[in-house]
């Protein structure tokens, strides 16, 4: 499995005091890129410390998408961690171009509420197609923030929201359970929203637009395939090597199996 995070450089802030003047003399990325390759040696990093927001940076940024998993392929999936819209906008392009699914996360400026949101081109909503009132106004962010203060920061608010995305990819790329479009949280009173998005049909991004209509276009294939789907029997085991079986009625699905182990001499 091949996943693209894209983190923000104000992760720093969350780091130890004097940590932090070492972290800012060196590159910011590397640090981040040698904490977690520290962490699971057996995964392959590949880093690139660059503005994705710039012309000559996006297209290369589109190009590591579409090649950069360890066989030359797309990836399996986006996770988007920046912490501004030109950014978010910026990967919503370049997964609307590609037609790749992602997932994007955020935590509001006054750090008590959070969200992620499965984005799929053309089946579900992109960033584009319901963007905040600064996106859709044409506003630049970076005139709503005053010189010399930044955005409230809570550790608790993003250690869950960063949990709800792993807890999300691993589902996605596992295929088990179900993924939610939406997953909102709330910290004043512990309330977790969920929805699903449907696409824009007058969406800005042209290329939304076009993997709307391809997912039109497709629509009597996959109700074919729900309908063979649903016409499959469940496969049910006797045995398996492990020497587990379960206990129940063996004609029924059920969302919950016991499960009883035979141990050797028990």
């Amino acid at each position: 499995m091949y996943l693209l995070c894209i983190l923000v450089e104000e992760v720093f802030l969350l780091l130890w005091p004097p940590l932090q003047e070492k972290v800012i003399e060196s590159c910011l990325t590397f640090f981040l890129y040698c904490c977690n390759r520290d962490i699971n040696p057996d995964v392959v990093f590949e880093v690139h410390n660059y503005n994705i927001t710039s012309v000559d940076h996006f297209s290369h940024f589109v190009e590591r998408l579409r090649f950069g998993s360890l066989k030359s392929s797309p990836v399996d999936l986006v996770l988007s961690c920046v912490d501004n819209f030109e950014a978010r906008m910026a990967i919503n392009r370049a997964c609307n171009q590609l037609g790749q699914n992602w997932i994007e996360s955020g935590v509001s400026e006054n750090a008590v509420s959070g969200h992620i949101q499965l984005v799929k081109p053309g089946e579900t909503a992109c960033f584009a197609c319901a963007p905040p009132l600064v996106v859709a106004e044409g506003i630049d962010e970076k005139t709503l923030k005053r010189e010399g203060v930044c955005a409230a920061s809570l550790p608790t608010t993003m250690g869950i929201v960063a949990g709800l995305l792993v807890q999300s990819s691993l589902k996605y790329l596992l295929q088990f359970g179900e993924v939610t479009q939406y997953v909102g949280y709330s910290a004043l009173s512990d309330f977790f929203p969920t929805m699903s998005m449907k696409p824009n049909p007058s969406c800005s991004d042209k290329h939304c637009c076009q993997r709307q209509e391809e997912w039109s276009r497709r629509a009597p294939l996959r109700e074919k395939e729900v309908k063979k789907k649903d016409n499959q029997q469940p496969v049910l085991h006797d045995s398996n090597e492990w020497g587990n079986w379960t206990h129940g009625y063996p004609n029924t699905l059920f969302s919950t199996c016991y499960i009883y182990f035979r141990v050797k001499g028990l």
